[in-house]
Order: C-alpha cells, then structure tokens, then sequence
C-alpha cells in the first residue's frame, strides 16, 4: 500500500516531478536512511517495554516518520513509538495528518508551523530525527526570527548561518539539536538528514563554523552519497548525513563516508526526475559497508578523523632574484613621471651592475651626489624598472624588506590539519614549484568534505599506439571512399 500511496502522490501532485517531491521523499531513499539509522541499536530495541520517539522537521505527508515506524516495530512487536512531526505546507500538512490518522496514529502527531521560525517542540528531543529539507530555499522571510535566535548562546542557530539564499544547514544544525543527549543505557539520539553537495563544502562563514561545530563535538558518525537521479523533483547529487549524539566507542573522533552514487537500479519508467532507486540488493550492500566500518570495502567506504576535513589555505609564493640592469626602456617606463628628470638617466647608469636589493640607499645617494632629489616613489619605480631576472642573484625584498613575489606566480594550498605543514609542502609543492615558500601566519582556516574528490579514480587514458592504430585505420577508410566516389 506504501507504494501505491507513492504512486498516488506522484500522479495527484506531478508538475514535471516538482510538486510532488514537496509531498513525499522516494520509499527507497527513506528505507536506506532508517536502516543506517537504527543498524546500531539491534540489541537495545529487543526489551519488553522499549520505547522511542521519532521527529521530522520536515514531516511532508508523513512518508519518513511510517517508515520509521514500521521498521521499529518488525525489529520489537512490543515496542512504543510515538511519532512527532512539523510541516509548513498546509496541502502536505493535511496529507500527512490524514494517513497517520487512518493508521492508528494521534491526531496531533503532525503540527502545522514553520520550523525556522518557530519549533513547536521547544524542549523536547528524540531518539530518531529525520529530514528532507528543501534545497536552496532561501530564508529571508524568517530572517529576522533567526537571526534573534542565534544570538542565544548555545541556541540551534548559535553556530553560524548561511546566507539567505540556501537554509539547508539551519535545518541540518537544527536537527542536531534535537537529539536525544547519551543516556545511562548509552542510547543517543541519531538523525539522518538529506541535503546536496553544497553543506559538504559551502566555503561561507556560517556553513564552515557549523561544519566546524558538527566536527568538534563529533557528531558526524556517517555521509553517504545517494546516486544521481533519485528524488522526483531534481537530478542533482545528494547525501545523507548520518549524526550521532553518542557513537558506538569504535567510531568515536571518526567519521564514515559512503559512496553509493553507484547502488541504483533503473526505473522502468521515470518519475519526473526520478530514473533510479536504490534497490533492496543495493541497500544491503550499503547498510553491510556501514555495519562493517573500518573493515568495509575501500572502494565504497573511507574512515576518516574529523581533523582530516579541517584545512588551512596557506599562501605559497616564489622569491623573486633580481639584477640591476640599465637600459633604454627602463628609461622609457619612468620618463613620464613628474618627479623624473633628464639628470636622473645618468643616476641610473652609474647604477647598473648595483645589487639590486642595495638599491633603495644606492639610488638616493647616486641622486643626492648629482644634485637631485629622489623621493620614495621615484625610488620604487626606479627598482621595478631596473629589475632583471637573475636566478643567480640574491633573493629579492623590496624597499620596506618585504619579499618580491614572482610575478604572476602566487597560490595558496590547502592544507589538512592533520598533516604537518612542512612535510606536506616538500611532497606536494616543493617537487612541482622548487624554491616554493609559504607564510604560515598568513594562513586562513576553514571545513570542507571533499567525498566526491575522495572516492576519485583516475581513468587512465588510452595507450598512444592505440589511438595512432585507430587514426590510421580511420585515415585508410576515408581514402578508400574518395576513390571510389572519384571512380564514379
């Protein structure tokens, strides 16, 4: 009846597949997200009078918060699960009301309000969360509401916002907030939240300080990528965070990435923009990766320490070494200036061959001698124009002692912190750009996590003798034709 419901909504609800992804989260997509979600807590759902609460933010029709359910009640018949759930759109409000209504469940299970702007369960936290908010919806009518929030220390949106136009990461920070915190039986609260790549690497301020927040208080236990194509109203890539209020001890200060982009089977008929799900086979394989953790297989699964998705962009340039060389066109690139004069040519000559970084006393002395002044930016103009690359020359500063950049030859590398500095630039930078150097103080810090770039493998490209062999068969084809066309 689930997928029949599914289809229903789909059908009722399809606007090229838009519309009905504001009702309802795909059965398959929701399945995975509940079997990571409880995989950890087979034994203590097993007792006689078990109980646990499961909330959605973002309740849409209901879909998340049954699922949930049901997958509770086939692991402990006995078990109490009391269901709670807050939807903004009145139509996906009603939906969902109606169907827990008709499945036994309590009138008020499901609230009509705007999370953002107000959590109608202030208070209160629960064992599972799930979410699906919306994509790039910006927040600028509950701006001011938020913002009035977040100044509250240790408040949900105390850790940083994003800009108006995407609240994905309000709604991920807010979830984590209403986990259940560890208790004596060393159960916690654990939320599975969707969301597209960009909370993995939004390189604002507010996404990196919540990012920096979920790190350091180690709430990430799991990301898994979904595989394209597998949401009704977009075809864009999505994950699933999987936090944690209290992992299992082996995964503590760890974080799990998954890469599932690749379990999907093919609809045989699309919905909207929904061409493939994740199969029963498919999630088996990547709930057996999320169970067997650091034994999972590589190609699937990573194991990885918060510390190795914190960064430091550091600055790297190369040391200019410049020579003193007069010559007509340094002449040239000066005359124009006011405080330049004829008499000045022959300061410059006499100061050809002159260590270059010797210049800025060389040079006003030189003019003082003959009579004529040199005010400071005629002295820097001086230098950059009697700059000569020398690679035999000392390393070059400027006037003030500074060193002189390469021109046009200045990066910054992305650093973990995980590593150390050093041994990283003599492997990654030093063997590429020799006599590279790097300013440390200078450095700006930052979270990202890469878990496309992770999982990359490199094609290798075709061998050369191969694609010459290709050509020439190619060339011997398209001669054979011309002939035949000029016989004709």
């Amino acid at each position: 009846m689930g997928d029949v419901f599914e289809d229903v909504m789909y059908r009722a609800f399809n606007r090229k597949g838009k519309a009905a992804g504001n009702f309802y989260t795909p059965r398959d997509a929701i399945k995975l997200m509940v079997d990571v979600l409880i995989a950890n807590d087979d034994d203590t759902l097993a007792g006689e009078s078990t109980a646990r609460s499961i909330y959605d933010p973002t309740a849409g029709s209901g879909g998340m918060l049954l699922i949930a359910q049901e997958a509770l009640r086939r692991m402990n018949e006995t078990i109490d699960v009391t269901l709670y759930g807050q939807e903004l759109m009145p139509s996906a409000f009603a939906l969902g009301k109606a169907d827990l209504l008709i499945q036994g469940g309590r009138p008020d299970a499901i609230k009509q309000g705007n999370t953002l702007d107000e959590d109608l369960y202030a208070g209160q936290t629960f064992d599972y969360v799930l979410s699906n908010p919306p994509f790039g919806i910006d927040w600028e009518v509950e701006e001011e509401s938020v913002r009035k929030q977040a100044k509250t220390e240790g408040s949900r949106f105390s850790h940083g916002l994003p800009s108006t136009s995407d609240g994905q990461m309000l709604f991920l920070a807010h979830c984590a907030s209403k986990l259940s915190p560890a208790g004596k039986n060393g159960q916690g609260g654990r939320a599975a939240v969707v969301s597209n790549q960009s909370p993995l690497f939004n390189s604002d301020n507010g996404p990196n300080s919540i990012r920096q927040w979920l790190l350091e208080e180690d709430l990430i236990d799991a990301i898994i990528a979904f595989p394209t194509s597998m949401f009704y109203g977009t075809g864009i890539a999505t994950y699933v965070w999987i936090l944690d209020a209290n992992k299992d001890p082996e995964r503590k200060h760890k974080i799990q990435l998954i890469d599932g982009s690749g379990q999907w089977d093919s609809l045989r008929k699309p919905m909207g923009d929904k061409r493939r799900e994740v199969g029963k086979d498919h999630r088996a394989k990547l709930l057996e990766a999320y169970k067997a953790f650091e034994y999972a297989d590589p190609a699937i699964s990573r194991v990885m320490t918060p510390e190795d998705f914190m960064f430091r962009d550091v600055p790297v340039y190369k040391q200019a070494r410049f020579a003193t060389c007069f010559s007509d066109e340094a002449v040239e690139a000066i005359r124009s200036r006011r405080d330049f004069t004829e008499g000045h040519v022959a300061v410059m000559r006499s100061l050809d061959g002159t260590a270059w970084n010797e210049l800025p006393k060389a040079f006003p002395l030189a003019a003082k001698a003959a009579g004529l002044k040199a005010p400071i930016g005629l002295i820097d103009a001086v230098m950059k124009a009697m700059a000569a690359p020398d690679d035999t020359a000392p390393l070059a500063v400027d006037r003030k002692g500074k060193p002189m950049i390469v021109p046009g030859w200045k990066l910054t590398e992305r650093v973990p912190l995980s590593e150390d500095l050093n041994d990283h630039m003599k492997r990654e930078v030093l063997p590429y750009a020799p006599g590279a150097q790097w300013d440390e103080s200078k450095a700006k810090y930052g979270t990202e996590i890469p878990l496309t770039r992770i999982f990359y493998v490199p094609e290798q490209p075709r061998p050369l003798a191969e694609i010459d062999s290709e050509v020439q068969k190619l060339m011997s084809d398209l001669g054979q034709l011309f002939m035949a066309v000029s016989e004709e």
